[in-house]
């Protein structure tokens, strides 16, 4: 979970990863602003500003087995996958 304010109007939306169901869920009050469906279970959700630029909107990232989805403006953004590493004994 994370709350951020997605839109700069100084309202922080409630942010959910939900597990059980594969999705990501915005939330405002009870109301149900924003869903969208996952490949996978998700790992960690949170925000970031890319840019010092007005208006202040935020990045959701969402983290997936070893890829990072990113989410701006209610939409699907961008995705990074992460180099899979070996361990040793």
């Amino acid at each position: 979970m994370h709350l951020s304010d997605l839109k700069d109007d100084g309202d922080f939306k409630l942010v959910i990863a939900d597990h059980r169901q594969n999705r990501l869920k915005v939330y405002m009050g009870t109301n149900v602003l924003y869903i969208a469906d996952l490949k996978s279970k998700p790992i960690a959700v949170t925000s970031f500003y890319e840019s010092a630029k007005k208006p202040f909107i935020p990045v959701i990232a969402v983290a997936i087995e070893n890829t990072i989805y990113y989410f701006k403006e209610f939409n699907a953004y961008m995705k990074f996958e992460l180099p899979n590493i070996e361990f040793s004994e």
